[in-house]
C-alpha cells in the first residue's frame, strides 16, 4: 500500500520539477528574445557589410579609373618628351644651312664680334650658339589632361 509519505516525497518531486520547467521555460523564452535580437544584429551587419562592398567596389573603380587616366597622361608625356627631341634635331637641320651659308656669305673676320665680346645693353637679350639648342616651351605646347574623375 502507498503511505502518506511515499505520497508527500511525490508531490515534493512533482513541485520540483513543475518549477525546474518554469525556469527552463523561462530561460527559453530569455535565449530566444536573445536569439532575435541578435538575429536582428546580424541582419543590420549584413546589410552594413553590403554597403562597404557596395562602397569598396565603387573606390577600386576610380581607383582603376583614375590610374588609366594617369597611365595615359604618362603615355602622352612620354611621346611629347620622345617628340621634343626630334622636333629640336629637326630645328637644328634647318637652322644649320642658314648658319653655313652666313658663314659662307661674311668674310672671316679676325675681330670677335661685339655679341660675343661686349655685355649685352638693356633690353636687347644676349644671343650665343648655346641658345640654339635650348628649346623653350609655350604655354600652346603643354598639354594637360583631363581631370581625374575618381567617384
Amino acid at each position: 500500500m502507498i503511505s502518506l509519505d511515499q505520497i508527500r516525497l511525490l508531490e515534493e518531486r512533482v513541485l520540483g520539477v513543475v518549477a525546474r520547467l518554469n525556469e527552463l521555460r523561462e530561460e527559453n523564452r530569455t535565449l530566444r528574445e536573445a536569439l532575435a535580437s541578435y538575429q536582428s544584429r546580424i541582419e543590420e551587419l549584413e546589410e552594413r557589410m553590403k554597403g562597404y562592398t557596395d562602397s569598396q567596389i565603387e573606390i577600386e573603380k576610380g581607383i582603376l579609373n583614375a590610374l588609366q587616366q594617369l597611365d595615359e597622361l604618362e603615355d602622352e608625356v612620354t611621346e611629347t618628351a620622345q617628340s621634343q627631341p626630334a622636333v629640336a634635331a629637326k630645328q637644328e637641320t634647318s637652322k644649320a644651312p642658314e648658319a653655313d651659308s652666313a658663314t659662307v656669305a661674311e668674310p672671316a673676320s679676325p675681330k670677335p664680334t661685339s655679341s660675343a665680346t661686349e655685355e649685352p645693353s638693356e633690353g636687347v637679350e644676349d644671343k650665343s650658339a648655346d641658345d640654339d639648342d635650348i628649346v623653350v616651351e609655350t604655354d600652346d605646347d603643354v598639354k594637360t589632361g583631363p581631370e581625374l574623375e575618381i567617384f
